[in-house]
């Protein structure tokens, strides 16, 4: 599970840019309707040798999603402030690659487990929500 992102491509202005057409092209989230309102800490991702820059937006209605079918198996919604109720973090061994086997925070969204680099930013938000409530 993970937020939409992908590569800076060179008819992209900046990163906002990267993040709006990608978002757009894996979830068919217009970027005109998405308000870039900050971004987080930039995650460096190991195996894939990827620096993200991850940002955050606001749309003031729901959006209908159209999933890319190559990208994008199922769109999941979940209320932002719900990521933060601490019965949804805990922790378990996940296998990677290889066999290696690792203890890992996780977050358990609708039977779903994020760990990794997107629970990563999802701790970050909490966080930053945690200090404006």
């Amino acid at each position: 599970m993970a937020f939409p992102g992908g590569k800076f491509d060179e008819s992209d202005i900046d990163l906002k840019h990267t993040a709006l057409r990608e978002t757009h092209e894996e979830i068919g989230v217009r970027p005109e309707k998405i308000e870039i309102i900050g971004n987080l800490t930039d995650v460096y991702i190991t195996p894939s040798n990827f620096l993200v820059t991850p940002y955050i937006g606001y749309i003031n209605e729901h959006p209908q999603f159209i999933p890319d079918q190559h990208e994008v198996e199922k769109v999941v919604t979940y209320d932002v402030l719900q990521l933060g109720n601490s019965a949804i973090r805990s922790e378990k061994l996940i296998t990677l690659s290889g066999g290696f086997e690792i203890k890992t925070p996780y977050y358990d969204v609708e039977g779903l487990t994020v760990w990794g680099a997107t629970a990563m930013m999802i701790s970050e938000l909490n966080t930053i929500i945690a200090d404006i409530k």
